[in-house]
């Protein structure tokens, strides 16, 4: 079975990682199972997803609350331009003009990006939030 995964996406913010992974864990199933169950079980995975999507960015954006990230207003903006990006992708792809392997790159793509850009810096700043 193929894994997006690598260590090289650890933030070193345990619940972030563990999320992080859950979220990896939902394109890994699109990946390996979506061609072959068909349209029922990609509409399951992709409904999972943004019900994750939605979980994991309420826990960022509290913790940068808590925190006072000085960054929060970029990148709460940055999970919100996602949904509207996600929501036109599905379209696209329920509409045929995206195929499943178009929409599994964009979202692989903005995920690591994500993550290792704004995601990483969030959690550095949490952790020295938090070691003080």
């Amino acid at each position: 079975m193929q894994t997006l995964w690598s260590d090289v996406l650890n933030v070193g913010f345990g619940d972030m990682d563990d999320q992080h992974k859950v979220l990896v864990n939902y394109l890994d199933q699109l990946v390996n199972e979506g061609q072959e169950r068909g349209a029922e079980a990609i509409a399951t995975i992709l409904a999972g997803l943004g019900a994750y999507v939605g979980y994991h960015f309420s826990y960022e954006e509290k913790q940068m609350d808590e925190f006072n990230y000085p960054d929060s207003a970029k990148h709460k903006k940055e999970h919100e331009n996602f949904g509207v990006q996600v929501a036109a992708a599905l379209e696209k792809y329920k509409g045929g003009e995206f195929s499943l392997d178009e929409l599994i790159a964009f979202l692989k793509n903005w995920l690591v990006k994500h993550i290792l850009v704004r995601d990483r810096i969030l959690a550095t700043y949490l952790l020295e939030q938090t070691k003080a």
